[in-house]
């Protein structure tokens, strides 16, 4: 029995369509980042895009932007309190000495108050090297060089401030043991004398190399 074309022709057809479905398409190429966790795609001319993933120990920000100072006006309500200007002082004596059983004076008619009497000592060093004994239990002796350094204690100084007329002390300090007194060993020291008049100031030691420096009040004292 023959059979028309007309009525072939689709089933032909047909069978081509399910036939191309059956068919699977090809696996492209494992990229060669995919064992590190980044993944390769390819791209619209056909090259190859890697991707890299987000790092997770830091944190993304936006830099940081220095401000610009703005110049701040004070409150209008805030007070502001002056700097006070401190009192001018002027030096009326210096002197460098080496004392040695002698001493110096000067006198100073004093109208305000305090005159500071500033002295920078320079004691004589005793310095040398001496041999110890240490004693360990009742047979054991081990001897030791030791140095020592040590201010030589015939090393003095003192300044006393008096009423030049009736020679009553109105204020006294120093260093070490001076005939009569006992002092620290401060070497740097500032006597201050608050009695108007007249002043005699005695400058004495043994040993002892002092700086003295005298200042008083430019106001009322010096003409």
């Amino acid at each position: 029995m023959e059979i028309g074309f007309t009525r072939i022709f689709p089933v032909i057809i047909i069978l081509l369509v399910v036939a191309s479905a059956c068919v699977a398409p090809p696996k492209p190429a494992p990229s060669a980042n995919s064992s590190t966790g980044t993944s390769s795609q390819p791209g619209a001319t056909g090259s190859t895009v890697t991707t890299v993933p987000t790092p997770q120990y830091v944190t993304i920000e936006t830099p940081f932007a220095t401000p610009t100072t703005i110049p701040q006006t004070p409150d209008a309500k805030t007070t502001i309190t002056p700097t006070p200007v401190p009192d001018e002082w002027v030096e009326i004596y210096r002197i460098t000495h080496y004392y040695s059983y002698n001493a110096t004076a000067f006198s100073y008619d004093l109208k305000n108050p305090p005159m500071l009497i500033h002295f920078y000592l320079q004691p004589v060093n005793v310095t040398g090297k001496k041999i110890i004994v240490k004693h360990y239990g009742l047979d054991i002796e081990k001897t030791e060089e030791v140095s020592y350094n040590y201010y030589s204690p015939y090393s003095w100084f003192e300044v006393t401030a008096r009423d030049k007329n009736t020679g009553q002390i109105l204020a006294q300090d120093g260093f070490g043991n001076p005939p009569g007194n006992s002092y620290s060993q401060n070497v740097n020291k500032t006597l201050k004398v608050y009695t108007i008049g007249e002043l005699l100031i005695e400058l004495k030691g043994n040993r002892m190399t002092a700086t003295v420096v005298v200042t008083v009040k430019k106001d009322e004292n010096i003409a």
